[in-house]
Protein backbone atom coordinates (compact mmCIF):
# COMPACT_ATOMS: atom_id res chain seq x y z
CA UNK A 1 0.00 0.00 0.00
CA UNK A 2 1.29 3.30 -0.83
CA UNK A 3 2.00 5.60 2.19
CA UNK A 4 0.06 8.68 0.23
CA UNK A 5 -3.14 7.11 0.37
CA UNK A 6 -5.18 5.44 3.49
CA UNK A 7 -6.64 2.68 1.16
CA UNK A 8 -5.83 0.50 -1.78
CA UNK A 9 -7.55 1.12 -4.75
CA UNK A 10 -7.15 -1.30 -8.30
CA UNK A 11 -5.28 0.68 -11.30
CA UNK A 12 -5.80 -1.40 -14.23
CA UNK A 13 -7.97 -4.66 -14.93
CA UNK A 14 -5.76 -7.30 -16.13
CA UNK A 15 -7.35 -7.23 -19.44
CA UNK A 16 -6.22 -3.50 -19.99
CA UNK A 17 -1.81 -5.81 -19.58
CA UNK A 18 -2.63 -9.22 -20.99
CA UNK A 19 -1.04 -10.82 -23.41
CA UNK A 20 -1.78 -13.97 -24.21
CA UNK A 21 0.96 -15.01 -25.86
CA UNK A 22 3.54 -14.57 -22.66
CA UNK A 23 3.64 -17.90 -20.79
CA UNK A 24 3.29 -15.88 -17.47
CA UNK A 25 1.82 -12.99 -15.84
CA UNK A 26 4.02 -10.88 -13.62
CA UNK A 27 2.15 -8.25 -11.31
CA UNK A 28 3.65 -5.42 -9.59
CA UNK A 29 0.98 -4.82 -6.74
CA UNK A 30 1.46 -2.94 -3.34
CA UNK A 31 -1.20 -4.99 -1.86
CA UNK A 32 -3.57 -7.20 -3.29
CA UNK A 33 -4.67 -8.58 0.12
CA UNK A 34 -6.09 -5.31 1.05
CA UNK A 35 -7.77 -4.75 -1.58
CA UNK A 36 -11.44 -4.86 -1.23
CA UNK A 37 -11.71 -7.10 -4.43
CA UNK A 38 -9.07 -9.26 -4.10
CA UNK A 39 -10.69 -12.53 -4.56
CA UNK A 40 -12.40 -11.43 -7.99
CA UNK A 41 -8.89 -10.73 -8.60
CA UNK A 42 -7.68 -14.22 -8.28
CA UNK A 43 -10.46 -15.43 -10.15
CA UNK A 44 -9.63 -13.50 -12.76
CA UNK A 45 -5.93 -14.46 -12.70
CA UNK A 46 -6.61 -18.56 -12.82
CA UNK A 47 -9.25 -18.01 -15.35
CA UNK A 48 -6.06 -17.03 -17.90
CA UNK A 49 -4.91 -20.95 -17.03
CA UNK A 50 -1.12 -19.06 -16.79
CA UNK A 51 0.93 -18.96 -13.97
CA UNK A 52 1.48 -15.82 -12.20
CA UNK A 53 3.42 -13.87 -9.16
CA UNK A 54 3.10 -10.86 -7.54
CA UNK A 55 7.09 -9.52 -7.06
CA UNK A 56 6.65 -6.99 -5.10
CA UNK A 57 5.78 -8.88 -1.69
CA UNK A 58 2.47 -9.22 -0.18
CA UNK A 59 1.01 -8.10 3.23
CA UNK A 60 0.89 -11.67 5.38
CA UNK A 61 -0.62 -9.93 8.13
CA UNK A 62 -3.77 -9.25 5.86
CA UNK A 63 -3.87 -12.87 5.24
CA UNK A 64 -7.41 -14.82 6.31
CA UNK A 65 -8.04 -18.66 6.06
CA UNK A 66 -10.37 -17.64 3.23
CA UNK A 67 -7.82 -15.67 1.88
CA UNK A 68 -4.97 -18.79 2.28
CA UNK A 69 -7.31 -21.03 0.49
CA UNK A 70 -7.61 -18.85 -2.74
CA UNK A 71 -4.09 -18.18 -2.85
CA UNK A 72 -2.42 -21.35 -2.14
CA UNK A 73 -4.72 -23.40 -4.52
CA UNK A 74 -4.42 -20.37 -7.26
CA UNK A 75 -1.65 -21.00 -10.19
CA UNK A 76 0.84 -19.47 -8.46
CA UNK A 77 4.18 -19.39 -10.02
CA UNK A 78 7.36 -20.02 -7.98
CA UNK A 79 8.06 -18.39 -4.05
CA UNK A 80 5.06 -16.72 -2.21
CA UNK A 81 6.79 -13.44 -1.62
CA UNK A 82 5.80 -11.43 1.83
CA UNK A 83 7.25 -8.93 4.45
CA UNK A 84 8.31 -9.12 7.73
CA UNK A 85 9.98 -5.25 8.35
CA UNK A 86 9.18 -4.83 12.02
CA UNK A 87 9.60 -6.95 15.02
CA UNK A 88 6.71 -5.42 16.29
CA UNK A 89 4.81 -7.61 14.09
CA UNK A 90 5.92 -10.51 15.51
CA UNK A 91 3.00 -12.19 17.60
CA UNK A 92 1.11 -11.86 14.55
CA UNK A 93 3.89 -12.74 11.79
CA UNK A 94 4.12 -15.70 14.09
CA UNK A 95 -0.10 -16.11 13.77
CA UNK A 96 0.12 -15.95 10.20
CA UNK A 97 2.83 -18.48 9.70
CA UNK A 98 0.91 -20.87 11.47
CA UNK A 99 -2.42 -19.93 9.04
CA UNK A 100 -0.54 -20.52 6.39
CA UNK A 101 1.02 -23.84 7.32
CA UNK A 102 -2.18 -25.42 7.65
CA UNK A 103 -2.90 -24.60 3.91
CA UNK A 104 0.39 -25.03 2.31
CA UNK A 105 4.08 -26.27 2.30
CA UNK A 106 5.08 -24.55 -0.56
CA UNK A 107 8.35 -22.15 -0.13
CA UNK A 108 7.30 -18.64 1.28
CA UNK A 109 10.11 -15.90 1.02
CA UNK A 110 10.28 -12.97 3.08
CA UNK A 111 11.63 -9.41 3.03
CA UNK A 112 13.78 -8.41 6.63
CA UNK A 113 14.37 -4.85 6.22
CA UNK A 114 17.06 -3.84 8.60
CA UNK A 115 19.23 -0.75 9.29
CA UNK A 116 16.11 1.44 9.53
CA UNK A 117 15.22 3.22 12.35
CA UNK A 118 11.74 4.62 13.10
CA UNK A 119 12.88 7.07 15.67
CA UNK A 120 15.80 8.20 13.75
CA UNK A 121 18.22 7.95 16.69
CA UNK A 122 20.89 5.89 14.76
CA UNK A 123 22.72 5.21 18.05
CA UNK A 124 24.69 2.27 19.79
CA UNK A 125 22.13 0.94 21.46
CA UNK A 126 19.90 0.77 18.01
CA UNK A 127 22.22 -0.71 16.37
CA UNK A 128 22.60 -3.32 18.52
CA UNK A 129 19.14 -4.04 18.64
CA UNK A 130 19.05 -3.97 15.20
CA UNK A 131 20.76 -6.94 14.89
CA UNK A 132 18.99 -8.95 17.69
CA UNK A 133 15.79 -7.96 16.00
CA UNK A 134 17.09 -9.03 12.44
CA UNK A 135 17.70 -12.93 13.68
CA UNK A 136 15.05 -12.75 15.81
CA UNK A 137 12.39 -12.38 12.84
CA UNK A 138 14.96 -14.72 10.84
CA UNK A 139 14.92 -17.63 13.56
CA UNK A 140 10.78 -17.65 13.39
CA UNK A 141 11.10 -17.65 9.78
CA UNK A 142 13.54 -20.52 9.34
CA UNK A 143 11.13 -22.59 11.99
CA UNK A 144 8.75 -22.64 9.73
CA UNK A 145 11.11 -23.19 6.28
CA UNK A 146 10.43 -20.05 5.20
CA UNK A 147 13.13 -18.03 3.20
CA UNK A 148 14.27 -14.62 4.83
CA UNK A 149 15.96 -11.90 2.44
CA UNK A 150 17.47 -9.37 3.74
CA UNK A 151 17.60 -5.97 2.89
CA UNK A 152 19.47 -3.10 3.84
CA UNK A 153 18.56 0.12 4.61
CA UNK A 154 21.50 2.30 3.77
CA UNK A 155 22.10 3.89 6.90
CA UNK A 156 23.58 0.65 7.93
CA UNK A 157 27.03 1.36 6.52
CA UNK A 158 27.02 3.45 9.11
CA UNK A 159 26.52 1.14 11.52
CA UNK A 160 29.83 0.00 14.03
CA UNK A 161 28.56 -3.65 12.96
CA UNK A 162 28.38 -3.31 8.86
CA UNK A 163 30.53 -6.19 8.29
CA UNK A 164 27.97 -8.27 10.55
CA UNK A 165 25.09 -6.64 8.16
CA UNK A 166 26.80 -7.88 4.82
CA UNK A 167 27.14 -11.38 6.73
CA UNK A 168 23.94 -11.69 7.66
CA UNK A 169 22.59 -10.95 4.43
CA UNK A 170 25.12 -13.12 2.62
CA UNK A 171 24.10 -15.86 4.34
CA UNK A 172 20.57 -15.56 4.75
CA UNK A 173 20.12 -14.35 1.13
CA UNK A 174 21.24 -17.49 -0.54
CA UNK A 175 18.88 -19.96 -0.14
CA UNK A 176 21.21 -22.90 -0.93
CA UNK A 177 22.91 -21.57 2.21
CA UNK A 178 20.58 -20.35 4.49
CA UNK A 179 19.07 -24.33 3.92
CA UNK A 180 21.80 -25.86 4.85
CA UNK A 181 23.76 -24.05 7.28
CA UNK A 182 24.16 -22.19 10.05
CA UNK A 183 25.56 -18.49 9.95
CA UNK A 184 28.65 -19.33 11.81
CA UNK A 185 29.14 -22.23 9.45
CA UNK A 186 28.75 -20.02 6.50
CA UNK A 187 31.28 -17.85 7.71
CA UNK A 188 33.85 -21.01 7.47
CA UNK A 189 32.39 -21.80 3.81
CA UNK A 190 33.48 -18.11 3.30
CA UNK A 191 36.94 -18.22 4.90
CA UNK A 192 37.87 -21.35 2.39
CA UNK A 193 37.20 -18.00 -0.60
CA UNK A 194 39.46 -15.70 1.37
CA UNK A 195 36.63 -13.83 2.85
CA UNK A 196 37.68 -13.55 6.88
CA UNK A 197 35.65 -10.46 7.74
CA UNK A 198 32.46 -12.53 8.24
CA UNK A 199 33.82 -15.24 10.72
CA UNK A 200 35.45 -12.08 12.42
CA UNK A 201 31.72 -9.95 12.70
CA UNK A 202 30.18 -13.14 13.73
CA UNK A 203 32.55 -13.99 16.73
CA UNK A 204 32.99 -10.27 17.72
CA UNK A 205 29.63 -9.62 18.29
CA UNK A 206 29.16 -13.24 20.37
CA UNK A 207 31.87 -11.72 22.34
CA UNK A 208 30.54 -8.88 23.07
CA UNK A 209 26.69 -10.33 23.13
CA UNK A 210 26.81 -13.65 24.14
CA UNK A 211 23.04 -14.16 24.13
CA UNK A 212 23.58 -14.17 20.30
CA UNK A 213 25.39 -17.44 19.70
CA UNK A 214 21.95 -18.97 19.83
CA UNK A 215 21.27 -16.84 16.37
CA UNK A 216 24.47 -17.79 15.00
CA UNK A 217 24.09 -21.33 15.16
CA UNK A 218 20.55 -21.35 14.35
CA UNK A 219 19.13 -23.33 11.05
CA UNK A 220 16.55 -23.84 8.72
CA UNK A 221 13.59 -26.20 10.08
CA UNK A 222 14.96 -26.36 13.13
CA UNK A 223 12.08 -26.87 15.50
CA UNK A 224 13.62 -26.90 18.72
CA UNK A 225 14.07 -22.77 18.39
CA UNK A 226 11.54 -21.92 20.72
Amino acid sequence: MNQKYDHVFKHSSLCEFYDSSRKKICLLDDNILGFKDWKAVFDELNSTGKKFQYKQGMDERLLTKEKCQVLFSSNYDGDYTFAFDNIADYDLIHRKLEMIREYSQKQCRFYVLVGFDRDGKYDDEFWKNDIFDCMKRCELLLKYKCIPYVMRFEKFKESPYVNLYNAIASWSNQPSFVKKCSLVEFGVVSEKFGNHARTRSVKEFCEKYPSFEKYAHMKYGDITLF
